[in-house]
């Protein structure tokens, strides 16, 4: 062997030895009183980091790890210490970044020395306990972090995480009394799907907003995303079964004189359409008196109580009056509301976990709503055919 080749085996056995030595004084501090045992440690730590950095120092030990090195392969210094040294950058003291790299404080320092004997200088200037960088660290910082930036994202661009993240959003009340409770039968189908559930009643921009798909109440066109009618329903008033009873019970639409209307605050005209629609006059019933609530199932919720007669939608209340906690008073059929429509972005049309919440919510739409008719899916004012939708 020529010299090097001793320098660097002198190297390896060094730090062989420096290991095994650790890990007896492990086996004997280990019935020692803490305070002596930390104390020891400390000991231990330094003389190791004290060897260590000396050889690294020498240059002919570098100059022998280089040259065993194949052409081919790249000459950087071990990642471990590259990461050492931009964590330190970041937080500026050996113990902050011992915290973020969950290691000891002397681990840290022993890797940003040994990166500081590869590079050949100094990358910090000690200040008490700062660590402040010289014009060469700033310079190595800032380029790292770029680097594991661009490491971060190459990882993230090819890694298959364990579920796929589904953002949808949705109108409160729609969400609240009909949505939310059906979800776990798309869980058990779908389980590596996380779906994250956001409220809303204004208009959803999908240019602006990190979601994959909405639910929304209206009319076609939807300008600039794709829109599937998911159902058409009705609007109707409701309220609890008592107010069918009693000296001032609802027998025709012109007996919501004497009762309280409930309002949501974003559908304040639906009781003047409705009472239209029932062909009573304002003279008659005041469309615009009672209680006005922020979100529909507010006003249902009242109306539960028996505080007055709420307007909604079917989807919003057919649970409620199947176990009778709400009666319907009059014809549901007398004003047809806006179609629920399922909306998201053509290029994310066919995506799966997409397409699979679209299947499964028109699945359990078929069952409450099983006459209605659904025209074919559509971008903007446009229809689509299922072959230009493999296309889109």
């Amino acid at each position: 062997h020529d010299r090097n080749d001793k320098r660097l085996l002198q190297l390896i056995c060094s730090l062989y030895v420096l290991r095994a030595g650790l890990a007896s004084l492990a086996m004997v501090t280990a019935r020692m009183p803490r305070p002596r045992a930390a104390h020891c440690h400390r000991i231990a730590n330094d003389a190791l980091d004290a060897s260590f950095s000396a050889h690294l120092a020498d240059r002919a030990t570098i100059a022998a790890i280089d040259e065993d090195i194949p052409v081919a392969h790249r000459k950087l210094p071990a990642l471990s210490a590259l990461r050492a040294f931009e964590v330190l950058a970041r937080t500026g003291t050996l113990a902050k970044a011992a915290d973020v790299l969950c290691v000891t404080p002397s681990a840290v320092g022993h890797q940003v020395r040994s990166l500081e004997a590869w590079l050949g200088t100094t990358l910090f200037a000690k200040s008490g306990r700062q660590r402040a960088l010289s014009e060469e660290g700033a310079r190595l910082a800032g380029d790292i972090g770029k680097a594991f930036d661009q490491l971060e994202f190459a990882c993230r661009a090819v890694a298959q995480p364990a579920t796929q993240a589904l953002h949808i959003n949705v109108t409160p009340t729609f969400a609240i009394r009909w949505l939310v409770p059906r979800l776990g039968g798309f869980h058990a189908r779908h389980p590596d799907v996380a779906v994250h559930i956001e409220t809303s009643a204004k208009p959803i921009d999908f240019s602006r907003e990190h979601m994959h798909a909405a639910l929304r109440f209206g009319r076609p066109p939807w300008p600039g995303v794709m829109s599937e009618l998911v159902f058409m329903e009705d609007v109707f008033p409701v309220c609890h079964p008592k107010l069918l009873t009693g000296r001032q019970r609802l027998r025709e639409p012109a007996d919501l004189r004497h009762h309280t209307l409930l309002h949501t605050l974003y559908r304040r005209d639906d009781w003047a359409n409705w009472l239209n629609a029932a062909g009573v006059k304002g003279s008659v019933v005041d469309p615009t008196q009672g209680l006005t609530f922020d979100l529909t199932t507010m006003a249902i919720d009242a109306a539960e109580n028996g505080v007055g007669v709420a307007i909604s939608r079917e989807a919003q209340v057919s649970a409620a009056i199947a176990n009778g906690r709400l009666a319907a008073p009059f014809r549901r059929d007398l004003m047809r509301g806006e179609g629920c429509y399922f909306l998201a972005r053509p290029s994310d049309w066919d995506t799966p976990h997409i397409a699979s919440f679209r299947h499964w919510l028109l699945e359990e739409a078929n069952p409450a709503f099983p006459t209605r008719t659904r025209p074919r899916p559509q971008v903007g004012n446009r229809r689509i055919s299922t072959r230009s939708l493999e296309n889109s």
